[in-house]
């Protein structure tokens, strides 16, 4: 007894000591974005680590260790329904009109963000932590007796007392360098103005650089600041300081933040994204192409004169990536070593359905047809294709569900229409021999997950690489949005339907998704913790970010190679030349002689 005491104290003491503060970014408004984020941060709440998730899907029941900040209040959504109704059109744009819709699309994101008081109120206690331990430490300076001081750092969490800390003199002052470097720019009684709007005689910015470990993409949640250069010194002298303290404490509830989860895009300060136009490339003549050029060419001087930051030092300053695929449906690709493939940890066991649709599946002796598009169900068919669809339903024996707004048109006996589905649970269902799908990461994920085959319909974004994917796996078929009529809609669900090849493929890549050795919910939150617990485990950073482009690209030792190349071969040539000229002036010494 009195030793299962000791274990359970043990095990109580280390569950405590591995307690973290973790901010979720996902301000993308499209629950499909929400989901992947929701999921991950909901495990690593359940095993026990305090959770911030910015979104704007906040929970309606209270989870354990969760705080909700909705950014859905400060968002337009007419503004960016407007700009996704666009969407489709992103397959006809040119490469220029598709960073003017993103760069559109994150800077609404972006703003409203920034305009929740509870997402300014989160900074705003950073910035004044930051400049109260640069207090701590000029009082700690002064006294110039270090053993009974105890110096917060920023990221390393707390310093023991020591009966003897003059060690550390030298990197404190280093780091109360450049904290007083950037404690000249920002002053904190100012912060309110920060976030009311920018001004330029004061030189603000709306969002500084953590300095975090990052895990995820990244996200419309970031700002470039100017500040990003004083606050890279300050992470330098406080790594020297780390390098020296063993003792780290993580457990306050009001210390940092101990990993930060994005999602998104990278947004520049001072370009008025909303303004750009989206153009199709059917209208576009030289003239306008020309002008595309320019503009870009324009707006990258203005980032250069504006001070931002290599976009690639930002998006390689990533601790961990956890991407949502599987060799079960990819193709299998070398990796970093802190690159994790979660691929189908979103999937939850099946719940129970709504009695209307369990009814409908449960009565349905050749099988049920999913039919869902997503967030794209609106905009994807016009009249004409929806007339065909349903014309195509009403001839087949099985049901079909499906989300489609199908608006006045009148549908068959056998298609039930819903505004909302639980598409999860309806792959589940034993009955689902087909899914009709637009082919997002989340529902291709679950249809393998379950062994279904997919009719795929891309529109846009990452829909039409998916479902090539599946296709090439052999338990899919694609058809292009602007291809369906009845004829083509018919063969091609028929054809999903009725081989059996599909169906056995979708099975075997069930299974192949589904054996782990470990649970992929349970891998995330491991490395999530793995990342926090060695302080960015920058060990499994590649070496190759450290290298130059040139030398990324071996241009030095191809150009190395180049020259001496070229020197041997001269080299040789005027030894050969010099070889001969002797023997010549040998041979015409001899006939002189």
């Amino acid at each position: 007894m009195k030793i299962f005491l000791a274990i359970l104290t043990f095990w109580s003491i280390q569950k405590f000591g591995s307690t973290y503060n973790i901010l979720g970014v996902f301000t993308f408004c499209q629950h499909s974005h929400f989901t992947l984020g929701f999921q991950l941060l909901k495990s690593l709440a359940d095993s026990g680590h305090n959770v911030t998730m910015i979104s704007c899907f906040p929970q309606q029941k209270p989870i354990k260790n969760w705080v909700d900040i909705s950014v859905r209040v400060g968002t337009n959504q007419d503004q960016v329904l407007g700009i996704l109704a666009r969407g489709p059109e992103l397959q006809t744009m040119t490469h220029w009109t598709k960073l003017n819709f993103m760069a559109a699309l994150g800077e609404t994101y972006s703003s409203a963000t920034f305009e929740v008081k509870a997402v300014q109120a989160l900074l705003k206690v950073h910035i004044e932590e930051l400049d109260k331990r640069y207090e701590e430490l000029s009082k700690a300076k002064t006294k110039q007796k270090m053993q009974d001081t105890k110096t917060v750092s920023p990221i390393v969490g707390a310093m023991e007392d020591s009966e003897d800390v003059s060690v550390y003199l030298e990197e404190l002052e280093d780091i109360e360098a450049a904290i007083k470097k950037l404690s000249d720019k920002v002053q904190i009684e100012e912060l309110d103005k920060r976030f009311e709007g920018l001004s330029k005689e004061k030189q603000k910015v709306q969002d500084t650089k953590t300095v975090s470990p990052i895990v995820g993409a990244m996200g419309d949640s970031e700002d470039v600041s100017v500040y990003l250069e004083e606050l890279e010194d300050i992470e330098a002298a406080i790594k020297k300081l780390s390098d020296k303290v063993n003792n780290i404490t993580r457990n306050d509830k009001n210390s940092n933040l101990d990993m930060i989860i994005l999602n998104g895009n990278v947004k520049f300060e001072n370009i008025d994204a909303n303004k750009m136009e989206v153009d199709n490339i059917s209208k576009k003549n030289a003239t306008e192409l020309l002008v595309d050029i320019v503009s870009i060419v324009f707006f990258s001087l203005c980032f250069y004169i504006l001070g931002a930051p290599d976009l690639r030092s930002i998006l390689y300053n990533t601790s961990l990536l956890l991407i949502s695929s599987h060799v079960s449906f990819i193709d299998p690709i070398p990796l970093q070593q802190n690159v994790i493939p979660i691929g189908g940890f979103h999937v939850t066991p099946p719940e129970p359905l709504p009695k209307k649709i369990k009814h409908f599946l449960d009565t349905a002796p050749h099988g049920v047809i999913l039919f869902s598009m997503g967030s794209n169900k609106g905009i994807t068919f016009n009249v004409r294709q929806k007339k065909d669809m349903l014309k195509v339903f009403a001839k087949l024996s099985q049901k079909v569900i499906c989300n489609v707004d199908f608006a006045s048109i009148e549908t068959p006996e056998n298609v039930l229409v819903a505004d909302w589905l639980p598409q999860k649970d309806i792959l589940a269902h034993p009955n689902t021999v087909a899914f009709i799908s637009h082919g997002g990461l989340l529902g291709t994920t679950e249809a393998v997950y379950f062994g279904v085959p997919i009719l795929g319909i891309p529109v846009y974004w990452d829909q039409a690489k998916n479902i090539e994917e599946v296709v090439a796996k052999g338990f899919a078929v694609r058809l292009d949005a602007e291809d369906i009529d009845e004829q083509t809609f018919e063969a091609s669900l028929k054809r999903l339907i009725n081989d059996p090849s599909y169906r056995r493929n979708a099975k075997e890549r069930s299974q192949i998704l589904r054996d782990q050795s470990v649970n992929q919910r349970d891998q995330a939150v491991f490395w999530v913790e793995y990342v926090i617990r060695h302080k960015g485990a920058h060990h499994l950073k590649s070496a190759a970010l450290k290298l130059k482009w040139y030398q990324r690209y071996l241009l030095d030792i191809i150009l190395f190679v180049t020259v001496a190349s070229v020197f041997i071969i001269f080299a040789i040539y005027y030894c050969i030349k010099l070889l001969a000229s002797i023997k010549n002036q040998t041979k015409l010494k001899d006939k002189v002689y």
